[in-house]
């Protein structure tokens, strides 16, 4: 349309050059964020952040506040399937050892996120309420601690647990 146009087609060398130089910009990055995870998933320290283990919920009583409440579904799980899906609909192809490891967790990335709303609502709560407020809330608090600590209600010391690895156990939890 603009070929007539003194300098169009200097213009249009460029523009193809800058996209071809912004698009292996991409490329490096997206290279240099695939080996940082495969390094972290090889490493013995790293690679339990990218693991939903253990009980959904519990309290980490080794926390300077004391009791607070935790989520065992790390947040760089929770960063890596957002990056992974952004990556994936701009047309990068995820290798499989981080792409098992991101349809594992998005298969309860929702009740991750759900779960460590709940707890980040509980771990404020104490200085969201007036202090009227408190006594109010007192039974169903107690009553909420003991679903954390006993997550299938029961109450003979029991020590089972809900896990990540049953998603109907999970949902009845959430519930």
């Amino acid at each position: 349309m603009f070929g007539d146009l003194s300098g169009m087609q200097k213009l249009g060398s460029e523009s193809q050059d800058l996209c071809k130089q912004i698009r292996s910009f991409e490329e490096d990055l997206f290279s240099r964020w695939v080996d940082r995870i495969k390094k972290a998933l090889q490493d013995p320290n790293q690679k339990s952040k990218y693991q939903m283990t253990g009980q959904l919920m519990e309290f980490d009583f080794n926390h300077k506040e004391g009791g607070l409440l935790k989520v065992n579904y790390s947040e760089k799980l929770v960063t890596l399937v957002k990056d992974a899906r952004v990556l994936g609909e701009h047309g990068f192809k995820i290798p499989k050892p981080v792409h098992d490891v991101t349809e594992n967790a998005k298969k309860f990335y929702k009740e991750g996120v759900t779960l460590k709303q709940v707890a980040n609502f509980y771990n404020s709560m104490g200085t969201q309420m007036i202090d009227c407020q408190k006594p109010m809330m007192l039974e169903k608090l107690q009553g909420f601690e003991f679903i954390i600590q006993n997550p299938k209600g029961k109450n003979n010391g029991d020590s089972s647990s809900v896990t990540w690895n049953d998603p109907i156990e999970i949902d009845n939890y959430i519930r």
